[in-house]
């Protein structure tokens, strides 16, 4: 598992088959994509889906139909995912799907997750929704590689 572009999370019970075609997109427009079903193979899937959202520079997050109800628990994976994300300091992108709304309450460390910019995802203007999408990637994109820019060319 190493140099990921993008890392998918999702609640798998209302966002499996969104986080599959975004992964899909995504991997077709050349991004290297973590999404647990493909990659976790064996055993201690925490540490491996801890170091997936190190390692990617972009966290996006599948927000579909009451996705975000069960966070209030401690233990739950997509409550620590995004918790996690947040603590590495990585770019978050809410990709808002139909029927999803943020719960009235959230925990402290996934407050801030309204505030995220993020992109309504629409299967009726789907190609808007993606050329949006690369939007969002391709700024931040240029902004991993800012550093390019410094090296002197001999």
């Amino acid at each position: 598992m190493a140099g990921y572009d993008i890392f998918i999370s999702y609640r798998r019970e209302t966002g499996a088959q969104y986080a599959r075609i975004l992964q899909l997109m995504l991997q077709q427009r050349g991004y290297k994509v973590f999404l647990d079903y493909d990659e976790l193979k064996d055993g201690a899937f925490g540490k491996h889906i801890q170091r997936a959202i190190k390692e990617a520079p972009v966290f996006m997050l599948g927000l579909s139909e009451n996705s975000m109800d069960r966070c209030l628990n401690e233990d739950d994976w997509v409550r620590q995912e995004i918790a996690h994300a947040f603590a590495q300091k990585k770019n978050i992108i809410p990709v808002l799907l139909r029927g999803f709304e943020f719960p009235q309450e959230l925990p402290e460390e996934l407050r801030d997750l309204p505030y995220q910019s993020g992109l309504a995802a629409n299967v009726e203007y789907y190609d808007a929704f993606v050329k949006k999408l690369e939007s969002f990637l391709h700024c931040r994109k240029k902004r991993w590689s800012w550093k390019l820019l410094l090296i002197p060319v001999a």
